[in-house]
């Protein structure tokens, strides 16, 4: 496959002239979260015309469907609480997972953010109900695994956005059906790591409370409980983060579900089950 030949940020443009590729085609979809390269195309005959179909930027636009898929682990629940608590966020968001539990959680952590901003807000369990079949205009893959990737092209409306932010590695195909792609004008996009930038941008959001990563907190812990919570997010044993705070040297890990029968007092600071400043201070005094 010609992707082998693109360099690092390199695109590919598939220019069909009404002819069709007609099976699957070998993707290296490790290079475009980890290479930033990229794949458009035309089923007409002009090739500058894709090139029309590339978005500004990589970020959700206002009022859009949005699907994601893998949106009960850590990170889904992450772009999840991301996507509904944007300024121009999504008319609305389906979130498909395997795991139940982690569903029924995702949505308690959700639900407030998404009714506030008048966001539709729906589950879906494919392992139940079988492969989702609706249709996005954004769609964000985070299953680590290639193999689940393939038919999310298909929930792709025409014009729509694949970002594929699962930690895939360079060098993993996937077969994926170009035809689709090529004549509903889908776009691809990946990215890898974070600059201090991002990071300052992020921290601006906390504070002017557009963005509350509270949401995102499952368990705490001292430095006792450090290499258990190392261990549980290994093992995806946690459907949301872990913080460890340092100065607690002999404090264990806590899952905050559990939070009330171990310090009723802190978990009495709780909102709705989700971490808070007057929780971590409750926390703080009580090691004094």
């Amino acid at each position: 496959m010609l992707d082998g030949k693109l360099a690092d940020r390199g695109i590919l443009n598939i220019v069909t002239a009404g002819q069709e590729i007609s099976k699957p085609a070998m993707i290296d979809i490790g290079r475009i979260h980890y290479g930033g390269t990229r794949f458009i195309g035309t089923s007409g005959r002009k090739p500058a015309e894709p090139y029309s179909y590339i978005p500004a930027t990589g970020e959700i636009p206002g009022g859009v469907d949005l699907l994601i898929v893998g949106a009960a682990g850590p990170m889904g629940t992450m772009h999840t609480l991301r996507a509904v608590s944007l300024p121009e966020h999504p008319k609305s968001v389906t979130g498909t997972d395997i795991n139940t539990d982690r569903l029924a959680v995702l949505e308690r952590s959700v639900k407030t953010v998404a009714e506030g901003k008048d966001v539709k807000f729906t589950t879906y369990n494919p392992k139940e109900k079988g492969n989702y079949t609706g249709k996005a205009d954004y769609a964000v893959f985070l299953p680590p695994l290639h193999t689940l990737l393939p038919p999310v092209i298909h929930n792709l409306k025409p014009g729509g956005v694949l970002n594929l932010f699962a930690g895939i590695k360079a060098g993993t195909k996937a077969a994926i059906d170009m035809d689709y792609y090529v004549k509903n004008n889908l776009y691809m996009i990946g990215t890898s790591g974070s600059t201090v930038e991002d990071m300052r941008i992020v921290l601006k959001k906390v504070n002017s409370k557009q963005l509350d990563t509270n949401t995102s907190v499952a368990a705490i812990s001292g430095m006792k409980g450090a290499i258990e919570g190392l261990n549980g997010v290994d093992k995806q044993r946690f459907h949301g983060k872990v913080v460890v705070y340092p100065q607690l040297t002999d404090m264990d890990l806590i899952e905050l579900s559990d939070l009330e029968d171990v310090m009723p007092d802190v978990a009495a600071q709780l909102k709705d089950g989700v971490w808070t400043k007057e929780a971590e201070k409750a926390l703080m005094e009580r090691f004094q």
